[in-house]
């Protein structure tokens, strides 16, 4: 009997973190829904595989951000479109990311991602630390932060990243 019971709980948790959910949107933001904790959390994550370390950011872009994105970067238009654009070219001289880590604010709806990059050879590009913000509305993430910082040739401190 006890067996049983056990048996039927472990079957209901794995339904719930499931990594693979019966059903999969075309687009988180077409329109978004209100979200729990852990969906946010699952979204994110789905996002970041796809964005970070695929790089197919013109599917993860029409998958998981607004259209109408808020970017705070100052040399990114608004839009996906312009995150897009923008991105794409940057990141195809560096390879990485080396490291990733992954933050979730499930209670406020917000995300960030710390990634190590380091430029490709013949390129010049530094080693380079990237942390970006997202804010959710919803399943949808509707805006965007990110702190660059590149590590200058005569640093000093050997662990900066």
């Amino acid at each position: 009997m006890l067996l049983k019971k056990l048996s039927a709980v472990i079957a209901c948790l794995s339904l719930r973190t499931s990594a693979s959910p019966v059903h999969q949107p075309q687009s988180f933001c077409s329109p978004s829904y209100p979200a729990s904790g852990w969906e946010i959390r699952d979204i994110f994550s789905q996002y970041v595989e796809q964005w970070v370390y695929q790089r197919d950011y013109s599917a993860a872009a029409a998958k998981y951000l607004s259209p109408n994105i808020i970017q705070h970067n100052p040399q990114i238009a608004n839009g996906s479109a312009a995150m897009v654009a923008a991105v794409g070219p940057i990141l195809a001289n560096y390879d990485g990311p080396n490291f990733s880590l992954v933050v979730v604010d499930e209670e406020k709806g917000l995300a960030v991602t710390l990634n190590r990059y380091v430029g490709k050879p013949g390129t010049g590009l530094p080693i380079a630390g990237v942390t970006d913000f997202y804010r959710f509305d919803g399943t949808c993430i509707v805006e965007h932060w990110d702190v660059i910082e590149s590590l200058p040739p005569n640093s000093t401190n050997p662990d900066p990243f």
